[in-house]
């Protein structure tokens, strides 16, 4: 109920050259879309989570409305999946690279043993900053691809949307808005 109010509230609260937007997603929809759809997640170990994000996106936009236009979208299932498989395939990558430069800090002595009095070295932590860097990373390579993909297919009447976002100047200004 809570995330139907909101979204009705944003909407009417919202407007572009003097017409209000709308929102008239149904309450019992949002249950199902906000609450028994994440429960197939820890289920599925996280397979259904992309489902999950492109019926959620297709709730919050298809029941939108711009004046008396309505808003469609429908995701392609096989596009959304993709997104989110290049997105995990990156993350073990990443997370192999930073896991070797943190193990090789670690195991320093020439016998493979871990030397209980030495200082963690450097490795250490760049093996700590690499791991945040690539998960922030990832999550504004896959925001920014999502965002394309649901306003690549996102309809209002007869009119499209089309949208060319670009990771690398993405997450130079998540970078820049992180530090100044």
């Amino acid at each position: 109920i809570i995330v139907v109010r909101s979204f009705r509230f944003r909407a009417a609260n919202s407007s572009y050259r003097g017409i209000r937007f709308g929102f008239d997603g149904l309450d019992s929809d949002a249950y199902t879309v906000f609450l028994l759809w994440p429960l197939t997640v820890p289920l599925s170990l996280g397979l259904s989570y992309p489902y999950v994000a492109k019926r959620q996106r297709e709730f919050f936009v298809g029941d939108s409305r711009y004046g008396r236009s309505l808003f469609g979208l429908e995701l392609p299932t096989g596009r959304v999946y993709r997104i989110y498989l290049l997105a995990g395939v990156a993350m073990l990558v990443w997370f192999a690279i930073a896991a070797a430069t943190f193990l090789g800090a670690i195991f320093r002595m020439g016998d493979g043993s871990i030397d209980p009095e030495a200082m963690p070295g450097p490795g250490v932590f760049v093996g700590v900053a690499l791991l945040y860097a690539g998960i922030g990373v990832t999550v504004v390579a896959v925001r920014t691809a999502f965002e394309n993909l649901v306003w690549n297919h996102t309809l209002l009447d007869r009119h499209r949307f089309e949208s060319r976002l670009r990771a690398a100047p993405m997450i130079w200004l998540y970078f820049t808005n992180i530090f100044f």
